[in-house]
């Protein structure tokens, strides 16, 4: 019973950092958005359009070093196993 409500409560702590960092980004966000707008006005929205696009391809990226990875420990695994 004491290790599952340790459990738990790791759970939930680690649930209310997590909702803290996000918070954080949200604000970090909405502020540099408001300060580019203040500082550039009209012009500020190409940049966050090109920063939108390059998102996906962040991700997109991301995912094939992932993948990648995966393969390359896939075959040291093997052939630390022979």
């Amino acid at each position: 019973v004491i290790n599952r409500t340790s459990s738990d409560a790791e759970t939930a702590g680690a649930s209310l950092w997590a909702l803290g960092e996000l918070l954080q980004i949200f604000l970090t966000i909405l502020a540099t958005t408001s300060l580019l707008f203040f500082y550039i006005g009209s012009a500020a929205v190409a940049p966050l359009i090109i920063m939108a696009l390059i998102m996906p391809m962040g991700r997109w990226f991301s995912k094939k070093f992932a993948q990648r990875q995966t393969q390359i420990m896939y075959y040291r695994d093997e052939r630390v196993g022979k």
